[in-house]
């Protein structure tokens, strides 16, 4: 009977043993997976960054070059309008607070200071500075070329 009670005992000590080894493994398992998700996250996240980079760049050349060219418009024709006025400070403020230069600044300024002009006053104007730009008469509606002297 003693030979019993100890071949009972001692099997369930083994038993145990392999299940705490068994246990630890599982655990070592864990861990091992638990790292390779962080690194997977980390790359992902760095990957993010680079992205959320190269947007903001695009977005602040393209809010430069918006900037760039209605300045250059609205001070050809030496007026603005209340609503070229409320565009221009709805791209620059962005555009300033994301980090731009001083380029779209100096336009901007610019043309905060115009005189404010209705809308039917600017396209007329516009359309004086094209047609003097393709050479058309505006008195007379004609090509410079075709006019006869």
């Amino acid at each position: 009977m003693k030979e019993i009670f100890m071949a009972l005992i001692g099997g369930g000590f083994f038993a145990f043993l392999q299940f705490l080894i068994t246990r630890w493994d599982n655990k070592r398992a864990d861990i091992k997976e638990l790292r390779q998700i962080l690194i997977s996250m980390e790359e992902t996240n760095e990957k993010q960054s680079k992205l959320l980079n190269l947007q903001t760049q695009e977005l602040l050349g393209l809010a430069h070059d918006k900037l760039v060219f209605l300045t250059n418009q609205i001070i050809k024709r030496g007026a603005i309008t209340v609503k070229e006025k409320a565009n221009l400070k709805a791209i620059y403020y962005p555009y300033k607070d994301m980090g731009g230069n001083g380029d779209g600044e100096e336009g901007f300024l610019v043309c905060m200071d115009l005189a404010i002009i209705s809308e039917e006053e600017a396209y007329e104007r516009d359309r004086n500075l094209k047609r003097n730009m393709y050479g058309i008469d505006i008195k007379e509606g004609k090509n410079a070329d075709e006019q006869t002297v």
